[in-house]
């Protein structure tokens, strides 16, 4: 903070960083603040089970059950993941702000 109290630019470090939501990608507990804006709606792979949805590989109101569950399936997945990872590199009273 600065004197007055406010935030100070000095002692902030940006960083856009090449890599993969759903792999380390800082050393553990290093980041204070984290922020993710619209990268999280990317999967990590297409989900198995998809091959039922009409050569489609995203959902559409004709997409089967199976596909919704697959879809939902790999993103909680992948979502489990990410926190995983990004909970070892947060500091501990460290903040995250995720924009999806």
């Amino acid at each position: 903070m600065g004197e007055d109290g406010l935030f100070d630019p000095q002692n902030c470090f940006v960083r856009g960083v090449a890599g993969s939501f759903y792999t380390r990608l800082f050393p553990s507990n290093c980041l204070h603040f984290v922020h993710s804006s619209y990268g999280l709606h990317w999967l990590s792979q297409v989900p198995d089970g998809i091959e039922n949805n009409k050569g489609n590989v995203y959902l559409t109101s004709t997409s089967p059950t199976s596909v919704y569950k697959a879809y939902y399936e790999q993103y909680e997945r992948d979502f489990v993941t990410f926190l995983k990872y990004c909970s070892k590199e947060l500091m501990k009273n460290g903040r995250m702000v995720l924009t999806m």
